[in-house]
């Protein structure tokens, strides 16, 4: 609302499609926490304590596996993302940089969402209140102000500072109210260490590999193969995803 006010039609048109593919992470994590929220209602309300935390960081674990390879390709090829999907020069130049912000903050957005549909599901609706009025009355304010300031790109950096904060403070919350043993597990198993193995691999690609001379179908064909290759690690080091998918292949095996 503030930048439709303060800025052109056009350069607010050029913030559009810099949030929407910013944000273009959420349309699979949210899916899968809404895919989720049954059966952590169901082991909750059953009081199948360890089944239900055992499921919680596969869930976790299953959204880091996703959201990370999507992201990290988002965040360092955004220009030639944005070229692929619009096919103009001048729309990349406009947008890049806003869309590279929004798809951080989105990233560790998409890596506590899982924490809010676990608090509904165990049917402590008052933490999402408190985390609306915290943005409300708190945040939005300041996010405004920033905006009115600095433009688009004030509004992408208060997007990840917010949930810069979102990540600090939130796990941490849920953690001590319902799986006080589980914030270390969380933190490293279920999200930094499929993060830092992809954030190396995609970064020894783009620095050693990629020479970005590329037609567009050779770029798409690229975006696949590393995606895919960056899934696979990220999988290699997502203990109870790993586990599972063994357990599925061994099956297949014995029983074709």
């Amino acid at each position: 609302v503030v930048l439709s006010k303060t800025i052109m039609l056009a350069d607010f048109g050029y913030y559009t499609i810099a949030v929407t593919l910013g944000m273009a992470v959420l349309q699979i994590v949210n899916p899968i926490a809404q895919s989720f929220f049954p059966k952590f209602a169901y082991l909750s309300f059953s009081n199948k304590g360890d089944e239900l935390k055992d499921t919680y960081h596969k869930c976790c674990q299953l959204v880091s596996i996703i959201i990370f390879p999507a992201s990290l390709i988002i965040i360092f090829y955004t220009r030639e993302v944005l070229m692929l999907w619009t096919h103009n020069i001048t729309t990349v130049e406009n947008t890049w940089y806003i869309a590279r912000l929004f798809a951080i903050g989105t990233c560790m957005n998409a890596m506590v969402s899982i924490l809010f549909s676990f608090t509904f599901a165990l049917n402590w609706t008052k933490f999402a209140l408190y985390m609306s009025v915290f943005s409300s009355f708190i945040v939005a304010p300041f996010i405004a102000l920033i905006t009115w300031i600095y433009g688009p790109a004030g509004a992408a950096a208060c997007w990840i500072v917010l949930n810069a904060l979102y990540v600090i403070f939130v796990p941490y919350i849920v953690h001590n109210k319902f799986l006080k043993k589980d914030l270390f597990a969380w933190y490293w198993k279920d999200t930094f260490k499929p993060l830092i193995s992809c954030t190396l691999f995609i970064l020894l690609i783009h620095f050693i590999i990629y020479t970005g001379k590329f037609t567009s179908f050779e770029m798409l064909f690229f975006f696949t193969l590393l995606g895919t290759a960056a899934f696979t690690i990220a999988v290699s080091f997502s203990d109870k995803i790993k586990k599972d998918i063994y357990q599925l292949l061994l099956k297949k095996i014995k029983h074709p």
